[in-house]
């Protein structure tokens, strides 16, 4: 899957010097996988997105509301956490980067959900 986000850059310029460093060690390096994610600001509403979805996805808005337009959603499948959708939601969204590399159940994604929205 191409990433054309800046960020990405970024990360894999990091990504490259961590295995620079184990392999002069002896080390094990580890191939890049990136969790992919966009985010765009439209008039006065943030719209972000992680993670690798699929049409056929468990669907759950864990937090806020469409009619209220700002609301996070999660989307799982076969018990995994696939994605995350947010709109005006940031708090919420974000720390589920992390939970996307762990590769976190998705009953497990839910909870993490509840604690962030408190």
């Amino acid at each position: 899957m191409r990433i054309e986000h800046w960020t990405n850059a970024a990360e894999q310029g990091a990504h490259v010097g961590t295995n620079l460093m184990a392999w002069s060690a002896g080390e094990p390096t580890h191939a890049y996988e990136p969790v992919p994610f966009f985010w765009s600001e439209q008039y006065d509403r943030r719209i972000q997105f992680l993670g690798r979805p699929a049409g056929d996805d468990e669907v759950c808005i864990v937090a806020g509301s469409v009619a209220d337009r700002k609301f996070a959603t999660l989307y799982g499948s076969g018990g995994r956490l696939r994605g995350v959708l947010g709109l005006n939601m940031p708090r919420v969204v974000m720390p589920f980067r992390a939970h996307l590399e762990q590769r976190i159940s998705f009953v497990d994604a839910l909870d993490v959900a509840a604690d962030l929205v408190g």
